[in-house]
């Protein structure tokens, strides 16, 4: 533990950690010939121009594609950056234009809410429409219960990563 933690800098023992890196599968190119359903979803954070102090959150923005025919989910990419609104509404405008998901869904809570008038006002100024659905978060632990939601998914090797999905597969094993 005490290597792990001092060393490797993961203060988390690897019998501890909720996904294990044994359980990541990774595809090279996206499935061009899979049904897939595409969803984008974001995780606003605030604005680094206004937090107060250090702010050390991301804002992220990621398009997932599930197959309907084996379930099977492939990260088809991700965005991750302290930004402002319109920027992160920029990085949202390009997942949307390459991946034409079904709906973008964000948090719906506080600060986070406003991403929807930033998108709604590039969609008037480009002509490009799309789904918005704001997603409830419930109690208090409501982030860290979906997160572990995933857990069954990796273990059963049914969410594939790209090689280049550096930061991601970071976060998930912290």
């Amino acid at each position: 533990y005490m290597f792990t933690c001092l060393y490797l800098n993961m203060p988390v023992r690897a019998d501890d950690m909720p996904f294990k890196a044994e359980w990541f599968e990774y595809y090279e190119r996206v499935p061009q010939d899979k049904d897939l359903a595409v969803y984008t979803t974001i995780d606003v954070a605030k604005d680094p121009g206004l937090a107060k102090g250090k702010n050390n959150d991301y804002n992220v923005v990621m398009t997932t594609g599930k197959d309907m025919n084996t379930g099977l989910i492939y990260v088809l990419d991700y965005f991750r950056a302290r930004c402002n609104p319109g920027e992160l509404a920029t990085a949202i405008f390009d997942h949307v234009v390459r991946f034409r998901p079904i709906i973008v869904g964000y948090e719906d809570v506080a600060y986070q809410s406003s991403i929807s008038y930033w998108l709604k006002e590039l969609m008037r100024q480009q002509g490009v429409y799309f789904i918005l659905e704001p997603l409830k978060r419930h109690g208090k632990d409501a982030k860290n219960k979906a997160i572990l939601a995933l857990q069954p998914l990796f273990a059963a090797k049914a969410i594939f990563l790209r090689d280049h999905h550096k930061e991601l597969i970071s976060e998930l094993l912290k």
